[in-house]
This record gives structure tokens, C-alpha cells and sequence, in this order.
């Protein structure tokens, strides 16, 4: 825990001299120029841009393609790197007093609309160490990742993911800023935010750890994240886990995240690129979310929380991740 304490810290101690301005993270993620679709044979990967990304979010002199800023938003202050140089860069945002063990993830915050929004927000509101928002749209390159698994997402029927699709390619600057904050934080729980669409459903959210792991009753973080926003919502079939086959009577896509090579990585994948993890570590939660949960942040992030299906999702989290200090808000 003190290694991690220290670790955070360091951020601080070689971030810029300058007083920290005051401005709004979600606006920032908002206006974003994000690397457009169909716009890159690859997005850059190579030794010195990851060495630069790595030194970038871990301290000491900036690189010379991204920029550090110290940010105050909701009373509180954020350290801000990016890059307005390197196509698809990650945007990456440490907590300089964080309140819970937990950074959330936003691999897609194009085509699953408002969840970069969505991560930047409960960063604030949760107290959470980070957050990283995928600096591209999955679909800016035309090459295909090598990892397993297919999708229609960017058209022409079903294909194997594209390379520029930071969730399923380990060669992603995105999966390195992850695994990075992983290893800076090794208790840390990582969460996930996706979206999905299914009108003919009434389950809103499908809870996954990225494994083939089956439990019934699930008693592990997907059940219990599960259950809390279930008493919210008041309904069972408003919220599901794909590690309870008891789940299955409800009619909810299977979007349960085992070629998402960020869990294939906290779970102990032998190959993260190609093989399903086959047991949970605890420490990575996939979350995928109708538009009905999503666009309060995209509304309104002064009232997203006391939205009902937003607000649900967020009091969940809020109940299970650990806390860093005597007490949390929440």
C-alpha cells in the first residue's frame, strides 16, 4: 500500500511547476479531436513512442509529443496528459488525492457514445487513482489486429477486430498506458466502461470479468455490483452477470468481454493477444451499458448522478471499491 501511495505521489512531485488552472475534464474529453474512422493504414507503435508515453504518465521531464497539465475540476486536482501529436495517444488523468483504489478504462469513446465522458466523470465523483480514455475511434485503421476475435462494428460483416480497436490489440499505446497503471497500482480494481444497444431487452447493464468463470449464486464483484443496482433499479433482469448461468433466463446479448485483452492481462492469460483467461483475479470488471444508462453524463453531468439507471451503476461501484482513506463519500 505505501509503494502505491509513494508511486501516485511521484506523479505530483514532477508535474509542472505552474499553479494548476481550473477547468472541466468531462469538456476536455467532449472536444477531443479523437483519430477519426477509417483515416490510418495503423495508429504509430514503436519502442520510442511507447517509451515516451510510458515516461509521459510516470513522471520526470515531458516528452516533446505530449503535454502535462495540472488540472482543478470539482474541487479537486487532476494531472491531464495527452498528446496532440501522436494519432490515436490516450488521454490519461491521475487523481492527485484519490480516494479509492480504482481506475476506469474507456477503450471506445466514439462508437460506444459518452462512456470517455462516462469514465472522466466517475474519476471526479468516485475519487478514483485514474482514468484512461482511448484517443481514437476502434475503427480509424484499415489493417486487422492480431488478436482473436471478430466484429461488425466497422462494417462489411463480421471481421477480425482492427488494429486501432484498443481493447482487443495489445500493440496500443491505449493497453500500454493500462498496463503500466496496472503494475504502478497491482491491488487496484480496473473497470471498464462499454455500451451496447438492445431494444428488445430490458436488461440495461451486462456484467462481465472477461473469463469463462461460472458461478451460481455469483458472490464475486460482477454478482455484487450486480445485485446494488439491481435494488436500484428494482428489477432483476436490469442487471446481469455473464459469470451466473442463473442470468441466462433473461433475454441479454453476450457481451461478456473474454477477448478483451486488458482482462485477458489482469487475469493471467498466458497469451493476452490470443487466449481466454479461464480464471478471474478480481481485478477487472467490464461493464456494458444501453444508451438509457449512458446519456445522463451526455445530457447533463451536473445532474448524471442522480439519474436513475447512471446513478445506479455509480452508487454500485461506489459501495464496492475499496477505499484508500478512513472514510469515503458515497
Amino acid at each position: 500500500m505505501y509503494r502505491a501511495v509513494l508511486a501516485c505521489l511521484c506523479f505530483f512531485l514532477a508535474s509542472p511547476s505552474e499553479e494548476p488552472r481550473a477547468g472541466a475534464l468531462v469538456d476536455f474529453v467532449r472536444d477531443f479531436a479523437f483519430t477519426e474512422a477509417n483515416s490510418v493504414d495503423r495508429l504509430p507503435y514503436s519502442e520510442a513512442v511507447v517509451a515516451a508515453l510510458r515516461a509521459a504518465i510516470s513522471g520526470g521531464d515531458t516528452p516533446a509529443a505530449f503535454r502535462r497539465e495540472r488540472v482543478i475540476d470539482g474541487g479537486k486536482t487532476f494531472l491531464l496528459v495527452y498528446s496532440p501529436d501522436i494519432a490515436g495517444a490516450p488521454i490519461v488523468i491521475f487523481a492527485e488525492d484519490p480516494d479509492r483504489d480504482i481506475v476506469l478504462e474507456a477503450p471506445h469513446p466514439v462508437k460506444d457514445r459518452a462512456t470517455g465522458l462516462q469514465a472522466v466523470h466517475l474519476l471526479i465523483a468516485l475519487g478514483a487513482r485514474a482514468a484512461i480514455i482511448s484517443g481514437n475511434n476502434r475503427c480509424a485503421a484499415s489493417t486487422s489486429s492480431p488478436c482473436s476475435g471478430k466484429t461488425r462494428i466497422c462494417g462489411g460483416g463480421r471481421q477480425p477486430y482492427p488494429s486501432s480497436d484498443p481493447a482487443h490489440d495489445t500493440q496500443s499505446l491505449f493497453h500500454q498506458a493500462h498496463v503500466a497503471l496496472s503494475e504502478r497500482w497491482p491491488q487496484a480494481l480496473v473497470v471498464q466502461f462499454h455500451g451496447y444497444a438492445q431494444a428488445d431487452s430490458d436488461t440495461l447493464v451486462i456484467l462481465s470479468d472477461g473469463t469463462r468463470e461460472r458461478r451460481s449464486p455469483d458472490n464475486a464483484l460482477t454478482g455484487k455490483i450486480r445485485d446494488r443496482i439491481r435494488v436500484s433499479l428494482g428489477g432483476a433482469a436490469a442487471a446481469v452477470s455473464c459469470q451466473d448461468p442463473h442470468d441466462r433466463r433473461f433475454a441479454y446479448r453476450p457481451l461478456c468481454a473474454r477477448t478483451t485483452v486488458q482482462g485477458r492481462h489482469l487475469n493471467g492469460s498466458a497469451n493476452h493477444c490470443r487466449l481466454d483467461a479461464t480464471s478471474s483475479s478480481g481485478r477487472f470488471l467490464h461493464i456494458e451499458q444501453q444508451y438509457r444508462v449512458r446519456k445522463a453524463i451526455a445530457e447533463d453531468p451536473l445532474t448524471a448522478l442522480d439519474a436513475e439507471g447512471y446513478g445506479a451503476v455509480f452508487r454500485a461501484l461506489a459501495a464496492e471499491s475499496r477505499c484508500l482513506k478512513p472514510r469515503c463519500a458515497f
